[in-house]
């Protein structure tokens, strides 16, 4: 089913990490069907995962966390890194529609390092004080300048430094992946504790038709979920969406235009996590 967060935010204020409100979609829990040899349909119930995943077959959206500005801004950047690597033959990650965020403007670093210092993870810390704890290992801010500091301190450090760290991004991150008409990404899974993906069109400069992000539960494998009903969000440019890696999603197909969407991916430092891994591969 088609979610119903479209539209567009003309006159609405930027996110409030404490104050603003913000949706949560929740995947209803189902079977899974196909059909056997014989035509009848076949339900299979499939086994819970341990341990729950954070955000466990939950969507967080959280409205204008990047101004229509802030979107041009980075969409621009973003074509500007990619015909520097078309013409020096550097592709970027997995394809060289992807931008990562060592070659973006120091200006639009500071963007994204402000959406996750001074929106997710506060949002986190404020609202979902059960996430936050786990991304933050009590490192939290409070309502002081100082306060807040701690949150745009951590979000410089993610991924930054040599200590082992709880919290960290995952490669390169954040990235700009860029689609045009006719490109889509397939169901897949992340396979990383958070993932924050953030739709930068359409803009007046890059109109869109189709795209979007479609989710299907988190027992739903890749390969089945084209026989699923999945969820489709589509909101406005500059809203975030925040779900767990483990949750099955896909990059709908653009029909027309170009679609631009900032992504990246949070690894929590779990040491029962691994172990669990390392014990189903046996």
């Amino acid at each position: 089913a088609d979610s119903a967060i479209h539209g567009a935010t003309v006159g609405a204020k930027a996110f409030d990490p404490v104050k603003s409100d913000y949706f949560e979609v929740k995947l209803v829990e189902s079977s899974v069907g196909r059909d056997d040899c014989d035509g009848t349909r076949v339900h299979v119930t499939l086994p819970d995962r341990h341990p729950t995943p954070i955000l466990h077959n939950k969507i967080a959206v959280l409205p204008k966390i990047i101004t229509t500005e802030e979107c041009a801004s980075i969409a621009n950047d973003t074509e500007r890194i990619l015909k520097e690597n078309s013409a020096k033959k550097i592709r970027g990650r997995k394809t060289e529609s992807w931008a990562a965020y060592s070659r973006f403007s120091s200006e639009n670093q500071r963007v994204m390092d402000r959406i996750l210092g001074e929106q997710v993870l506060e949002f986190f810390d404020r609202r979902m004080p059960s996430v936050g704890e786990k991304i933050l290992n009590g490192q939290s801010g409070d309502d002081s300048d100082a306060g807040r500091s701690t949150f745009k301190t951590l979000a410089r450090t993610f991924g930054k430094t040599n200590a082992k760290e709880v919290t960290s991004f995952c490669w390169d991150d954040p990235v700009v992946i860029k689609y045009d008409a006719g490109n889509c990404l397939a169901p897949h899974e992340d396979m990383r504790d958070l993932t924050i993906v953030i739709p930068l069109n359409p803009l007046a400069e890059y109109p869109l038709r189709g795209g979007g992000t479609m989710f299907w539960l988190e027992e739903t494998t890749p390969d089945l979920a084209r026989a699923e009903d999945g969820v489709l969000l589509k909101p406005p440019a500059g809203w975030g969406i925040i779900f767990n890696g483990k949750i099955t999603h896909s990059g709908e197909s653009v029909e027309a235009g170009t679609r631009f969407v900032l992504m990246t991916s949070i690894v929590l430092d779990n040491d029962d996590d691994t172990e669990n891994e390392e014990e189903e591969g046996e």
